[in-house]
């Protein structure tokens, strides 16, 4: 697994790879990947269409993002070994669904009205604990006072 930071594309759509007085030395792959995706974000810039204005071996290769079945391309360094791109679907789906379901809801949540239910149903449980409380007593008081009846009739 191989992790990147939030903008790594930048370096390759601005270029990077070509800076050759850098400390960074870059693979012909990464050359090849940074063509592709300068002309990708360039055709998209120009014509609202990262395909357009490619040459023939690149035609179409970006599909437009379908819902739901959440199509994309990706984009890594086996994007230089092919003349089409691999595409996935619903990639990391299960994180996004923390910002687009969770997050709402918390951000809906009465929590005023929350608390006061909450307090309400506490205050009926301390009631009813207190009830019980008294009439075990009262079963304790019944029992003791009776014991004897109660041990002969066991017997």
């Amino acid at each position: 697994n191989t992790f990147i930071n939030f903008s790594d594309e930048l370096m390759l759509v601005f270029g990077e790879p070509f800076n050759i007085t850098g400390d960074l030395h870059y693979t012909n792959e990464e050359v090849i990947v940074r063509q592709k995706m300068m002309a990708y974000w360039t055709n998209f810039a120009k014509y609202s269409n990262p395909n357009q204005g490619h040459d023939t071996q690149w035609i179409n290769e970006w599909r437009p993002y379908k819902w739901p079945s959440r199509e994309h391309i990706v984009l890594n360094i086996d994007l230089s070994r092919s003349h089409s791109p691999e595409h996935g679907s619903a990639h990391r789906a299960d994180y996004c669904s923390f910002w687009l379901d969770f997050i709402p809801k918390l951000t809906n949540a009465n929590y005023i009205e929350d608390g006061l239910r909450w307090k309400q149903e506490f205050r009926q449980y301390q009631e009813r604990t207190q009830q019980w409380d008294y009439y075990y007593g009262k079963y304790l008081e019944l029992l003791e006072k009776n014991r004897e009846k109660l041990y002969n009739c066991l017997g």
